[in-house]
């Protein structure tokens, strides 16, 4: 098991890019941007005969309540004793750190880490603080019962922008640019912070060659008036960051991307596509258009946690109390902003 804190691990990454689970948020280059907020990292990565067989990228900041670590969506593994040996060694790390609360969101392998977890005793931790729940859209039935299963409206928006000459395509490295200036248009608008274009530069050249990433663009009379950047992890199609140009008319570019979206997921031999966080509050407007397409609600797995130090278990005990009274939930939220405050995602 290999101790790193380097800004840069050449190797680590690749594995990343090779693995079936390797997610964005496990990079090099997720740590970078992480840094500007005030964020340490460092890696855990166990090898077998020289070869990087797992691992787990831990994010760590001081916070009022102590250190706090995170392992976001992770740890990546090729076995289940490569991810018992990553779980025990993340342990060990947290004690010799004096890190004083532990918590590993894993999207991906919830299930295959969390035996590991329990050994080393870690527990559901309630509140995610992040997305608690999606909506995910079974690509195994065939495109005729996919279009069923949509509202009536966004069949009818799907078919109105093919009317209008929308055409989408599939985006490559030279696209890349004018999807970051689509995403920072829609993050002004909508008033939500938005990664540099330097990263998904990065991606691209991580993931894109190993078809974990794909980019598709939409254009009105030669002109991109939408995009969207969807990752593969294992089975699953997650819809990333998407953006849109308001143009006048508006020829519902936004509808026949996701469309295609879901088109190219299921093409690709994907079984779910993940359509990403959701509300089910009927006046939010984003959550609506997402689960118009047909989705079923989902709640994401609650990520596991461990304290440590001094009252360890009564620390674990108010955290948990907290989700569960009001004044004490805005509380919590309150130090997730101070955490997290307005970081792009």
């Amino acid at each position: 098991m290999v101790l790193s804190e380097s800004p840069e691990d050449d190797e680590w990454d690749e594995y990343l890019a090779r693995h079936p689970l390797g997610h964005h948020e496990q990079t090099c280059g997720f740590a970078r941007i992480r840094r500007a907020h005030r964020f340490d990292a460092f890696r855990i990565v166990a090898r077998d005969r020289g070869a990087v067989v797992g691992g787990a990228q831990v994010l760590v900041r001081r916070t009022p309540a102590g250190r706090f670590a995170l392992v976001p969506q992770g740890p990546v593994f090729d076995s289940d004793e490569a991810a018992r040996a990553i779980v025990s060694a993340l342990d060990d790390r947290a004690r010799s750190a004096g890190i004083d609360w532990l918590r590993i969101v894993a999207y991906g392998n919830q299930e295959r880490i969390a035996a590991a977890c329990r050994t080393h005793g870690f527990a559901p931790g309630g509140g995610t603080w992040f997305d608690e729940q999606s909506a995910l859209i079974d690509l195994s039935l065939d495109e005729q019962r996919l279009l069923e299963g949509m509202h009536k409206k966004s069949r009818y928006n799907v078919k109105y922008a093919i009317r209008q000459g929308v055409v989408v395509e599939a985006g490559g490295e030279a696209d890349v640019e004018e999807f970051h200036r689509l995403l920072s248009g829609t993050a002004t608008s909508k008033a939500f912070p938005v990664l540099p274009a330097g990263y998904f530069a990065h991606l691209w050249r991580l993931f894109g060659g190993r078809g974990k990433l794909h980019l598709l663009v939409a254009r009105h009379q030669g002109k991109a008036v939408a995009a969207r950047v969807d990752t593969i992890v294992g089975d699953v199609a997650c819809a990333n960051w998407s953006a849109v140009e308001r143009v006048k008319p508006d020829v519902k570019a936004n509808y026949l991307i996701e469309w295609e979206a879901i088109r190219r997921a299921k093409a690709l031999g994907c079984r779910w596509l993940d359509v990403g966080g959701v509300s089910l509050d009927p006046g939010d407007s984003v959550s609506q258009f997402k689960l118009a397409f047909g989705g079923r609600a989902v709640r994401y797995p609650d990520p596991v946690d461990k304290f440590y130090g001094a009252a360890a278990g009564p620390r674990r005990a108010l955290f948990r109390l907290s989700w569960k009274v009001g004044w004490m939930r805005r509380k919590t939220l309150s130090l997730k902003n101070r955490l997290y405050g307005r970081m792009a995602y």
